[in-house]
């Protein structure tokens, strides 16, 4: 039986099914008209009927063919009703009764065009002949749905009424949440299936940068081969990630992107938890197979102020019951704010309150997160990010990282920009972040330590392994002074990492594709055997087609 995904709204994080989702009347785009059979110029006025029916009759209309139809209630719809917040069981949540109308083909003139309707309200309102599904098959996986998403997935809706003297057909394909604001919900949603991923940390820690470098990379180097090969065809399976876009015009991201790496102007701080996410539809071929597999990842952004400024923190306080319902984590890590600090600038007393602010992030995740989660422990994969990773290689504090137990030979130092993304090198990037934050920050280690038990340790650097000059332009804004020098240093690491940790890729951190020096021929194959049913079991249980299907 065919059954879809559930339809997540990045925004409230609400799970819509078939019967929840709205469409919107405003929006509605004629497909057809033809000459109308019959036409509704007026009611029929009940108190002036001269047959002196009885009271029931304040509720017929005469359809004009001599039939009489029936209405539900009296009251007049305002026909030039804005649409308002819709919600339960009738159409207007101010107190409007329900109309239905049960004639086919006819149409009252006092219907609504405007407002934001599920498709069960749309046939009370316009009848049941009227009122027409589009529906498109999914086969969606066991694994990632359940029974309330049993059937085809409804898509689009036609209503067929009468405008003037043409009977006219109107599609709506847009699907809607019944959140704040009327949030739309993208096309692929109920396709394929949907991840939300929450970005945080605190005020200053690199977010919105990191997140406009991600964007940069993703939109510039599209496709991954893993393992990574340069001929593509020896790959196991190639991966793109699009970066999609509902409107017309630039999004804020691709705003401030251009700003970044066209004119060196770096973002201000986030301003809004409801900013627009950066949307990515991910794409994954399987090269033995031809099987291709695709995902909906949608990335959020929440102002480090609601963690550090005590004035703020009601905001993130008023929408923590969201928190439960993230498919992960992405957390920024300043080196600045490290207890040791040892990354001096002149300011002294920025140094002190910079360096305050991962407790602070910590006693809010403490206080106000954990306590949302079972057994206070959060358990959807996390990525925890040192970021501003250009800060290590810079030449003024080599010695003084030395002398606290980092050097130049620690793994994550020298991992070059050619990544493995297999068990090996991931635990390399996961020890050498460990050992920095052991050395520099005890508060961080404890904090993840303590709450977080999916976690994993990356280090990045948004603009470049190697520092780049900054000043402030006329404009008091910060700027980089040769935007060509912006080369982003493994910001790709772990949001893969983060893909495999959400089933949507294939588990690549549990294999081992590295033969050493003089490998006998016998282990290379067992550890390959290894590593094929390691991807055939993921595929079995999360990708299309089953435990049919063999990967590799």
């Amino acid at each position: 039986m065919a059954s879809y995904y559930p339809m997540k709204c990045p925004y409230c994080l609400k799970k819509h099914t078939n019967a929840t989702v709205r469409f919107n009347l405003t929006n509605a785009t004629v497909i057809s008209e033809r000459d109308a059979k019959r036409a509704i110029d007026s009611y029929v006025d009940a108190e002036a009927d001269s047959g002196g029916r009885d009271a029931q009759s304040a509720n017929e209309w005469d359809d004009g063919a001599g039939d009489t139809q029936f209405i539900e209630g009296n009251a007049d719809w305002d026909s030039d009703d804005d649409g308002g917040d819709f919600s339960g069981g009738g159409p207007d949540s101010r107190g409007a009764d329900k109309r239905t109308a049960y004639s086919t083909g006819v149409r009252r003139k006092d219907l609504p065009t405007s407002g934001y309707f599920t498709f069960t309200e749309l046939k009370e309102i316009f009848g049941m002949d009227n009122v027409k599904a589009d529906l498109k098959t999914v086969l969606a996986l066991p694994a990632l749905t359940s029974e309330e998403y049993l059937g085809e997935l409804l898509v689009g809706v036609t209503i067929t009424l009468i405008e003037g003297d043409k009977e006219v057909e109107k599609l709506m394909r847009r699907r809607y949440c019944d959140c704040a604001d009327d949030r739309r919900l993208s096309e692929s949603s109920g396709s394929i299936p949907s991840y939300v991923i929450l970005l945080m940390g605190s005020s200053d820690s690199g977010k919105t940068v990191f997140l406009s470098s991600l964007y940069h990379e993703l939109s510039r180097k599209s496709k991954y081969c893993f393992p990574p090969s340069p001929d593509a065809s020896r790959a196991i399976a190639s991966l793109w990630l699009s970066v999609l876009s509902e409107g017309t015009e630039e999004t804020d991201i691709e705003k401030i992107t251009d700003d970044l790496f066209e004119d060196g102007i770096l973002p201000f701080s986030t301003f809004s938890m409801t900013n627009e996410p950066l949307t990515m539809e991910v794409t994954i071929k399987f090269n033995r197979t031809g099987l291709i597999n695709k995902a909906l990842l949608y990335l959020r952004d929440v102002p480090g102020e609601f963690f550090t400024n005590r004035d703020r923190q009601e905001e993130l306080v008023r929408i923590t019951n969201q928190f439960p319902k993230f498919d992960g984590f992405m957390i920024t890590f300043d080196p600045l704010t490290f207890d040791e600090g040892v990354f001096p600038t002149e300011d002294r007393e920025k140094d002190r309150l910079q360096r305050k602010q991962v407790n602070q992030f910590r006693q809010v995740v403490i206080r106000s997160i954990a306590p949302t989660m079972t057994n206070n422990m959060i358990s959807q994969p996390t990525a925890a990010i040192i970021t501003k990773g250009d800060m290590f290689f810079n030449r003024h504090f080599v010695n003084v990282l030395k002398n606290k137990g980092i050097s130049y030979a620690m793994p994550l130092m020298t991992t070059s920009q050619y990544q493995s993304f297999d068990k090996p090198y991931f635990d390399e990037v996961d020890f050498g972040a460990r050992k920095v934050l052991s050395c520099l920050s005890e508060n961080i280690s404890e904090l993840i330590g303590a709450h977080f038990c999916n976690a994993f340790f990356s280090m990045v650097s948004a603009l470049s392994r190697n520092p780049v000059d900054m000043h402030i332009g006329d404009d008091g804004r910060r700027r980089v002074s040769t935007p060509t020098a912006i080369n982003p240093w493994h910001v790709a690491d772990p949001m893969l990492r983060l893909l495999m940790r959400l089933h949507i890729i294939p588990p690549l951190d549990e294999t081992n594709a590295r033969s050493a020096a003089g490998e006998p021929n016998d282990e290379r194959m067992a550890r390959t055997f290894r590593n094929r049913n390691i991807i055939n079991d993921w595929g079995a249980k999360y990708c299309t087609g089953g435990s049919t299907v063999n990967l590799v």
